[in-house]
Formats: C-alpha cells, sequence, structure tokens
C-alpha cells in the first residue's frame, strides 16, 4: 500500500521522508476504523527500512508523531462489549427450544458448554462444515465423560496457537437440573450418532445429513433466543456466554485465578468481561464506610 501511495504520487518511498509519512497516515486514515491498524502499517515499513538498511529517522520525526496523534484522537476505537448471558436467561431460551429436534439438542449443548468453559465461539464452532478442523474446534473425540461430569480438550485456542500443550477443562454434572451440561451433551450423543472425528455439536438436517452449528447459526440462534424473551437482540452474541460465564462466577465467589484458567487468559484482561452488579459494587463502598466509621 505504501509502495503504491508513493508512485501514484510521484514520491520516493525509500528511505521515507518526515512528509511523505506524514501524508500517508492522513491518506489511509480515511479507511481505517482504528488508529492502531495505521500503527501497524508504520511498524512493518520501519521494519523493512532497518532491514534494509534505510536510515528510519523520519519515524521519530515531530511531525509524524502529531499527525498520528491528531489521527488517534479522531479515530479512537471504543469496542461495543455483548452483553453476557446469565443462567435465568438459559432457562428462558429452554422454552423455546424442541428437543425432538436435533439441531435445537445440538444449540443446547453448545450453549451450555460455552457458559461453563468459558469457551471462545471459535473454539465451539466452526465458521462452516467444510472448514471444520479438529485442531481447534471441539470435536466428539474431545469430550470424555467422568463420574463428576466431563472434561473437554482443547489443543487451540487465541492464546495457545501453536498446539503444543493442550488445556483440559472439566465441566459439572447437575442432577435434576435442565442446565447440566452432560445431560445436555449425552442427550445429544444419543440422538445422533455422531462420529469422533465430526464437530462436537452436530445434529441431522432435514435430509438426514450429518450436519453441525455454525459460529454463524451459533450467533443467530442467541439472537432469535434473545428477542423471544423480550430483549435486544443485537446486545448478544456467542461472546455473550463466555462473558456470562465469567460474570456468574466471579458473583459465587471463585477466586480470580481459577476463573482465569477456566477462560484460558494469559493476562488479566478477563476483568474486562466481568459484569459487576450495582448491588455488589456497593458492598465495597459500604465495607470503607464502616471501617472509616470505626476510625473516628
Amino acid at each position: 500500500m505504501y509502495v503504491k501511495f508513493t508512485y501514484f504520487y510521484d514520491l520516493n518511498p525509500f528511505p521515507a521522508t518526515p512528509e511523505t509519512l506524514s501524508s500517508f497516515i492522513t491518506l489511509i486514515g480515511f479507511s481505517v476504523k482504528s488508529h492502531k491498524t495505521v500503527n501497524n502499517y508504520l511498524s512493518a515499513l520501519r521494519r523493512l527500512h532497518d532491514l534494509s538498511g534505510f536510515d528510519s529517522a523520519a519515524f521519530d520525526d515531530i511531525k509524524v508523531k502529531l499527525t498520528l496523534k491528531g489521527l488517534e484522537k479522531t479515530k479512537r476505537h471504543i469496542p461495543v462489549r455483548k452483553l453476557p448471558i446469565t443462567p435465568d436467561m438459559l432457562l428462558k431460551f429452554c422454552s423455546h427450544l424442541d428437543f425432538r429436534n436435533s439441531a435445537h439438542l445440538a444449540l443446547w449443548a453448545a450453549l451450555l458448554v460455552g457458559f461453563f468453559t468459558f469457551f471462545r465461539t471459535a473454539n465451539l464452532c466452526p465458521t462452516s462444515r467444510d472448514t471444520f478442523s479438529a485442531f481447534s474446534t471441539l470435536s466428539r473425540n474431545d469430550i470424555t465423560f467422568t463420574s463428576w461430569g466431563a472434561a473437554i480438550t482443547v489443543t487451540w485456542t487465541k492464546t495457545r496457537q501453536s498446539g503444543d500443550t493442550a488445556l483440559v477443562v472439566p465441566i459439572p454434572r447437575i442432577p435434576n437440573s435442565v442446565l447440566c451440561p452432560v445431560r445436555a451433551l449425552n442427550a445429544l450423543f444419543q440422538a445422533v450418532d455422531i462420529p469422533a472425528s465430526a464437530p462436537a455439536f452436530s445434529y441431522l438436517s432435514t435430509g438426514h445429513r450429518l450436519d453441525c452449528i455454525t459460529a454463524s447459526i451459533f450467533r443467530s440462534s442467541i439472537q432469535l433466543l434473545a428477542s423471544r424473551i423480550g430483549l435486544e437482540p443485537r446486545s448478544y452474541s456467542g461472546h455473550s456466554l463466555r462473558r456470562g460465564g465469567a460474570t456468574f462466577a466471579f458473583q459465587c465467589g471463585i477466586p480470580a485465578e481459577l476463573i482465569k484458567i477456566q477462560g484460558d487468559w494469559r493476562s488479566d484482561a478477563y476483568l474486562l468481561y466481568l459484569m459487576i452488579p450495582l448491588a455488589d459494587r456497593l458492598v465495597l463502598t459500604q465495607t470503607l464506610a464502616y471501617h472509616v466509621g470505626q476510625a473516628m
């Protein structure tokens, strides 16, 4: 892109001058959503200068820095976080599903597994049946039932892209509960003969062919269920299960370190996922008020 830009405006691409870089930043600023994209372009371009032995002083010039600063202010990207799905919402979802339909069984199992594992959608569902890879997305073979529930093994995640270490995530058995993820998986596997190498949330299509819940089906189904219980559908997606499970665990008093491990977070970014109700946050201020009062 940079070379095309300099060619079009008859500029010398290497080594870059402060004026050329500033003009380039301004131009591509019109077509990007975030200033971070421009930073990535410049980082790659600077690396190319260093590897080629060109002078890279222009990248530290005040003109370039001020242009970037201006772009950052006008292109400040504020991500829209989806709202969390709660156990109460899942119960309401359940009433809108027909478990005589294997597609509904597969969807229900995916919803419960997603809530209890905090998995990303990419680990639960493939983009399409044809692009399914057992390396990155759950297959039937990744689920092992135990006396206490089930163990789910994931080889690849967003933070484990090399696939050299497996993540084993437990899910519970909840006797006499419709929200039991193990019960949902058993019901699905008994209704549909799913090969070990097939996507975990496979079902029989109308033509009695094996199909699966894809990422787009998962998202649209969640939004449809949300609308049926009177919620704004655009506020929810597959990510709502990850956020909902982590938030509910926090509200239950689960140690933060265990939440972090379960959701496979490498940093403290998981804290951004937690939606803490005002009533819970009031505990903090009330505790402070009590101790301040005791000290007077």
